[in-house]
């Protein structure tokens, strides 16, 4: 696995997904941790909250995102959008030199 880069985005949610998200962080205040009673998530923030729900699954999030991408470009084709490989476009292109050969 390779290094990660840290990303800062900015993100516009509507009312319905902000009303989702302040439920989840009032679940997340309440929640007692059985093995020592402290509340880990009592001092949470809706920020903290939101970046913690974005967080989990974000690596297929984004590759969903690339290859999308990558497809509206015309770069790949259905059959590269539908499968599970993540590649950058120079990955892919050499997969398909070393088929040729």
């Amino acid at each position: 696995m390779g290094r990660y880069k840290e990303v800062t985005i900015t993100l516009h949610i509507d009312e319905q997904q902000t009303a989702a998200v302040e439920e989840m962080l009032e679940e997340y205040k309440k929640y007692e941790s059985k093995e020592d009673g402290s509340k880990p998530f009592a001092d949470w923030t809706f920020e903290k909250c939101f970046e913690a729900i974005m967080e989990v699954g974000s690596k297929w999030t984004i590759w969903q995102h690339i290859k999308e991408c990558q497809y509206r470009m015309g770069t790949i084709d259905t059959d590269e959008l539908i499968d599970k490989q993540n590649l950058t476009l120079a990955e892919r292109r050499a997969r398909k030199a070393g088929e040729v050969s």
